[in-house]
């Protein structure tokens, strides 16, 4: 991660490198009825930044957008079948 400054210069904080650690994550399918499987995403993190419960709101909404995305992703690329 990056973090810049006015004028698009780079700045090194100590806070880039300890306040986000992502743990694990994974996807799971379930079957469902008509052949159609249903795909979770799930993920774990650390969030080291005080006050935790207000920076864990902003958080949990970039990691949700993030998941989403790469969900909406496989979604894509699963339904476009094999290529030729």
């Amino acid at each position: 991660m990056r973090e810049t400054g006015f004028f698009g210069r780079t700045i090194d904080t100590t806070h880039i490198h300890s306040a986000y650690a992502s743990l694990e994550g994974g996807f799971k399918l379930e079957p469902l009825p008509g052949g159609r499987t249903r795909l979770t995403g799930e993920s774990h993190y650390l969030l080291n930044i005080a006050p935790a419960s207000y920076w864990n709101l902003w958080t949990e909404g970039i990691v949700h957008m993030v998941q989403r995305r790469v969900l909406e992703h496989v979604k894509t690329r699963a339904e476009a079948g094999p290529k030729a």
